[in-house]
């Protein structure tokens, strides 16, 4: 089972509103319908773009799949355990980040492991929206997204610097065109400033010789 470690915020967040959802309805597990209606709360991410794209109201969604739920009768609380078919889509999940070579899971794969769930697909279904094109959606909107540089916001003590210095705003704009994360960017700065004060270093060194 994932640790849920490589998970991103969003991703996370999902489960958490799955979890919450489960206790709502007086579950004592957590299951795909849980999970799908966890990713349909859960308004930012790929796939909230993708819903977007699709023209599926969350909200409807949610409201579908819960007409199919049946209220327990003594909740529990804590972290639930997941049932065959929820571990069946966060095994997806992490299966479909792993083929689109991506090191995190996002609540895109979410979407993507959503797809293995009767559940999901028969609710995306009375929406006149099919598994393939939920997949063809989200495949395209990721491809967009690789083809337009990584935008990074900069800690605030270094946006001055990037104004100012033509170093840094070199290096934090190569960053970006790889597509690196913050805590990247911010190495490779410190790295190339590091550099360009030992190379300032010696040619004063040999200037005094």
């Amino acid at each position: 089972m994932s640790d849920y470690s490589r998970w991103t915020d969003r991703a996370r967040k999902t489960m958490q509103l799955a979890n919450q959802e489960a206790q709502w309805l007086l579950h004592t597990y957590l299951d795909d319908r849980h999970i799908f209606i966890g990713l349909c709360k859960e308004t930012g991410g790929n796939a909230a773009n993708v819903f977007a794209r699709l023209r599926l109201d969350p909200t409807a969604l949610i409201r579908q799949m819960r007409d199919a739920m049946v209220h327990g009768s003594q909740g529990t609380i804590g972290r639930l355990p997941l049932t065959d078919a929820a571990k069946r889509v966060v095994e997806c999940s992490i299966e479909e980040a792993r083929n689109l070579g991506h090191n995190y899971v996002g609540t895109e794969h979410i979407l993507l492991g959503l797809l293995e769930s009767p559940e999901a697909v028969r609710i995306f279904r009375l929406f006149g929206v099919t598994p393939e094109s939920v997949r063809k959606n989200l495949l395209s909107l990721l491809a967009e997204y690789s083809k337009q540089p990584t935008r990074l916001d900069p800690p605030p003590g270094l946006v001055h610097a990037i104004q100012s210095e033509p170093l840094v705003a070199a290096m934090w704009q190569e960053a970006e065109r790889a597509g690196a994360s913050v805590e990247v960017a911010l190495t490779a700065v410190a790295l190339e400033l590091l550099a360009d004060n030992q190379r300032y270093r010696r040619a004063e060194v040999e200037r005094a010789m």
